[in-house]
Order: structure tokens, then sequence, then C-alpha cells
């Protein structure tokens, strides 16, 4: 896309944040708190606006980057959700790009010099580019009206997910002292929300708060013998599309190949299988083809589906920032919904073992580190500020380290800041045809087994012959025949043959060396902040540890660790249903009863009813919700039954 799609005026010119909402996502009015944030922005103020899952927070920097003057600068950690958005902004004809380590040196130029032509309303950025001198040198003279920090809870060390890029954003406020800051994050308690002020350095920031109660959202934990059985029931019981969170890849396709055998359309999904089939499996939820995705926490950030009725989660995530994200991804639209952790003794014990494995001891870090320089074939005093693909399974693999303990150690390295480890980004496959003309020619006429992938090749792109160009491996294996490893194994031999170069497609993450290599002696790490983390970690697991076995209301218990006070109990999660059941008045005597009448006839409501006084029918009524929940009694169409 060259430089003057980008420069192209607005077809309609938009003059107010309702109007820009309606000419580029037509949608008639804005979410609770989200045109008050656009206004705060639009005034140049700074703020940290804290919005749950499902609340909209994109938005609120998005349309003002549209009626600002000047360019909206996006700092976010995640690679995949920074493309994520910009294809989704300019799909809706609004100028965004973003600029990270998977691209070209060549294309960050180009993306750099739209901003500075005035062709980009947004720019996305990651933290730890932003904080490099050459890259801030590189944005001098650019007009910045705003600066957005989105996933802000990252500045915190008091939050799950600290990254020691962010401590130093402030930096760029100092470059351009006249852009507002402006903080975004889904989850924070009272102690992230103040070291974010204090970390970005933000001048007189307004606080902006979602509530997080979700009234719609049952939450409820079941402790059970079989969690796949269980899900099953879950299922029957609520209509409508799913999520089952798990804590392995493992896992998420067991869990899909039962449900399956149980008629239950479902895919799994995880960070491990390739960019195509992630993207087909997110198309077939979101169109209703696929009713249950079985899925890690690689699922969800930036999937809007307003209408998944049940988010189950057969693991427990670590902390309840992370629960609260996923199970509040159930319900957006604000019908009725189901949160429901499925919980063993032995998942206590998994988590322990995990906060063992999140925290190794330094002759293993160290160890790690090295593993690094020898994989990567760095000498000491080299390697500073160069990246590379990273393949975690093979780098385990062929220095014999556990996978999870390797992978704390790695996080510790970069909050220690001796590297950065960037999420994975679908890079698709490149070519570039070496011979040209009549030595291509008769290079056709002399292998004719190639023939027919060499034009395919050359139709597909016209400037092939002179750059690197994209290629679909996939639609490719789709006209020639065979599989994408035959294609590959093709492509490879044209390379060796000298016909072509050719960089195979990859989803591995980058890794970035931000010091030069060092020997394992002189490795160290901040043992203060080590200690401080651990200690956080601990009180995270207790955390959820108090929720799993809490008898009290669910969603006082979530809010009150938000720093948030309900006035009443939610009256729909499990232990609410159990109080209230307890409290009925002759609850025996109606349990008793109801239970007998269903043994004998399946009933309607209304034909079970016809057995009590008509003073008794709340009580009556209360009992049968009671029963249901309890799974005492079953439903279905307008009959109960005995279960």
């Amino acid at each position: 896309m060259g430089l003057s799609h980008f420069l192209k005026p607005n077809h309609v010119l938009v003059n107010t944040p309702l109007q820009t909402l309606q000419q580029y996502w037509h949608y008639r009015a804005f979410r609770p708190l989200q045109e008050n944030i656009i206004n705060h922005v639009l005034s140049g103020e700074d703020l940290v606006a804290l919005l749950p899952t499902g609340a909209g927070k994109s938005l609120c920097f998005q349309v003002p980057a549209i009626l600002q003057k000047g360019l909206t600068l996006v700092v976010s950690p995640l690679i995949a959700l920074m493309n994520d958005q910009v294809k989704q902004l300019l799909d809706r004809g609004v100028r965004a790009a973003a600029i990270h380590s998977h691209m070209s040196r060549r294309d960050m130029e180009s993306t750099l010099n739209l901003a500075f032509h005035g062709g980009l309303d947004l720019l996305y950025v990651s933290p730890e580019r932003l904080i490099t001198d050459k890259f801030r040198l590189q944005l001098e003279g650019l007009q910045l009206a705003t600066i957005v920090i989105d996933e802000a809870h990252c500045t915190s060390l008091w939050g799950y997910d600290f990254r020691p890029s962010y401590l130093r954003l402030a930096e760029v406020r100092q470059q351009f002292p006249k852009a507002n800051m402006v903080a975004f994050t889904a989850t924070a308690t009272r102690e992230v929300l103040a070291d974010i002020q204090e970390k970005l350095a933000l001048r007189e920031a307004a606080i902006f708060r979602s509530e997080f109660l979700r009234p719609n959202l049952r939450f409820g934990v079941l402790e059970v013998e079989d969690k796949l059985a269980r899900i099953h029931r879950l299922l029957q019981q609520v209509k409508g599309a799913g999520v089952v969170y798990c804590t392995s890849r493992k896992s998420t396709h067991t869990i899909t190949r039962f449900l399956e055998r149980q008629k239950i359309t479902a895919a799994a999904y995880h960070a491990g299988l390739d960019h195509e089939t992630r993207e087909q499996v997110e198309g077939q939820f979101m169109s209703d083809e696929c009713r249950v995705i079985v899925a890690t926490n690689a699922f969800g950030m930036g999937i809007d589906k307003s209408n998944v009725r049940l988010v189950v989660h057969h693991g427990i995530p670590t902390n309840i920032e992370s629960y609260y994200q996923e199970a509040g991804r159930a319900g957006r639209d604000g019908k009725d919904s189901y949160a429901i952790a499925l919980f063993q003794e032995a998942d206590l014990k998994i988590l322990h073992e995990k906060m063992r494995q999140e925290f190794p001891e330094m002759k293993f870090i160290r160890r790690v580190y090295q593993a690094l320089g020898n994989y990567f074939k760095l000498a000491n005093g080299a390697g500073q500020g160069r990246s590379y693909l990273y393949d975690h399974e093979e780098f385990c693999t062929r220095f014999r380290l556990p996978a999870q303990e390797t992978k704390a150690a790695l996080k510790i390295l970069e909050q220690s800041e001796w590297l950065a480890l960037n999420d994975g980004f679908h890079q698709p496959a490149r070519v570039q045809f070496s011979l040209s003309g009549g030595a291509l020619y008769e290079f056709r006429v002399a292998h004719k087994e190639y023939d027919q992938l060499i034009d395919i090749l050359l139709r597909g792109s016209e400037g092939i012959m002179y750059n690197f160009s994209n290629i679909n491996e996939h639609k490719i294996m789709r006209r020639v025949g065979g599989s994408v490893a035959s294609v590959r194994k093709n492509l490879r031999q044209l390379e060796k043959m000298g016909v072509l170069k050719y960089v195979e497609s990859s989803d591995l993450p980058r890794l970035i060396f931000l010091q030069e290599k060092v020997t394992e002696r002189n490795l160290t790490i901040d043992r203060e902040r080590y200690t401080f983390l651990k200690e956080r970690r601990g009180l995270a697991l207790q955390a959820i540890e108090t929720y799993l076995r809490t008898d009290s209301c669910r969603q006082r218990n979530l809010l009150e660790y938000f720093d948030e006070e309900l006035q009443s109990d939610c009256g729909v999660c499990d232990n609410c249903r159990k109080k209230e059941a307890a409290n009925l008045q002759g609850d025996k005597k109606h349990t008793h009863s109801i239970l007998e009448f269903l043994s004998q006839n399946d009933l309607t409501l209304t034909d079970l009813l016809i057995n009590y006084d008509v003073v008794e029918h709340p009580h009556v009524i209360a009992t049968v919700q009671f029963l249901l929940g309890e799974e005492m009694i079953e439903k279905s169409g307008d009959l109960l039954r005995a279960s």
C-alpha cells in the first residue's frame, strides 16, 4: 500500500466523537465511560482508564486519533494484538500501521516515512523498541498528539505481568512534552493504579474506572472428580457458544477430541498451531460454525464475540487478574451467561509446582543464559541489539533443558534487562528469484518438473524478480497438489540449485539481546526485584485459592480483590444460590415432595404448581431453581424430570 493511499482525504468530514464512531465503526452510541474518556483525551490531559474485558478500551484512543491533529503513538506489548488492531482499523478506512521486530528495515523506514508525511493517524510500537536510543532518534521531529500506553499494568511490580521496558516509557514524554499520555488497562488493584501514575510520570491524571461488577455473569466453582464429564453436562445445560480454558496445549486436543465424540463441534486453539490454522479456528468460532473453543490463554486477545454463554476453566489460572479477564469473555452482550471453574485438590498442587518452576535458582538461570549464547553462536562482548527467531522447543531439546523452568529463566533474564522476548507473530514465506530472463527460461526448459511451481510464483507477484515477495505456501499447495511439506521441499531444492532465495514462513517469537553477552560469572540479576516478584506471586496464589474455597458471594470476593465494594450479594453465583435455598422456609418438605412428584411423571412447572397452595408457589419455584442448579432435577424443553 503506497504513500498516496494514506494521504487521501477522508471521504466524509467528521467533527464529533459520535459522528466518528458512527462513520467508521457503525455503532449507534458509546458504551458507558467511553465518550467521557475520549473527550478527556481530546482535551490534551493525562488519564488512566481501567476498563475490564469487553468494555471497549481501544475505541477510547482510536476515535480521538482520527479527530486530532498529529499522530497517536500506541505502545503495546503484544505484536499479534498490534497487527490485529491495525488490520481492523485499515479495514474501516482508518490510517494505521505498526512497527515491530518481525519487519524488515525497509518496511520500518517506509512506515516511519508515512508518519512523518502525515499519512498515519495511529502508529503501534512495542515498548522494547520505543526505549532504544536509535528508534527514539528516528522519531525526532514527529508531530505527536497523544502517547497511549496499552496494558499499562505491565508498568508495575505489583501487577501480574511486569515488564521492565515499561519503566522507561516516561522518557518518551520528555522527548515529546506537548503530547498527553493516556494509560489503559483491563485489571488493576489500588497499588497497581498508583504505580502506573508514578512510573509513567503522569501529570495530574484523571482516573476513569469502570465497575468490575458483571451482574449478568453467574460465577461458580464445582469440585468434581471427572472434569470431562462435567464439561459435557454443562454444555448440555447451557446453550450457545462456549470457551474451555486449559493450562496445557495437550489438554486442548484431549478435550476437543472428547467433545467431538459427544457430537459437539469443537476446536483446539493454542500458540503452537500455525497461523493459518488459528485464523481458521477463529473464523469458524466467530461465525458459529464451531460451538466451542478449547484453548490456552493464547485465545481471547482481540476476539470480540458478544454471545459466548459459557466459559469453563478446566485448568486454574495462576492469578485473579487472568481468571477475571478470561471469565469476562462470557456474556459481553449483557445476557445471562456462566463462568464456571472446575476444581480438584490436585489443581492447587499444580499451581504450587508452577510457582516453584517460575523462580529457578541462579545456577539454572546462568546455565540457560550460556546455552543461549551457544545456540545463537554469540561470543562474549558481542550481541547487543541483535534479534533472532527463537524456537523454544528446539532450544530446550538441544540443550536438554526442562521447558517450563527454562521459560521462567528467560522471563527473569528479561526482567533483569539482559534480553527481551517478543510474542510470536506470523511471518509469511518470502521468495526472490536469483535467475532472470534467458537463464530462468533455460532452467524451466531443462527442468519441467519445476515449471508449474515457477509459473505460479511469477504470476503471484510482479516484483518477485527484483525483491523478496510474500507467498502463501498453502495456496500454492492447493494449485500444484501434494502437501505443504512437498512445496517447501521443492522451494528449498530450487534455492540449492541457485534459482531463487527462499525464507520459510514462521510463527516463532524473536529474542533480542539488550546487552553484550557476558561470561557466566558476570551474569547478575536484580535480587531485590526477584524476591519482591516471588512474594507477589505467593500472594496471587493465595488469592486464587481463597476464591476457589470461599463460601461467600463469588462476585463480592472478586470485586474486593480489585478494591470495589458490592452493596449486596450478587444473588446468582453458586454460593448465593446455596444460601438462598438454605433460607427457604419448608425447604426440606418442598424438596422431598418435588422429587416425589417428578419420580412419577415429567411435569411442566405449571403442572407441578397445581399440587401446591398458591401461597407456597414462590417457595416451590425457588426450590425448583435450587434443585436444577444442584442437578438433582433437570429440564428438557418445558418439562422437569428427576435426574
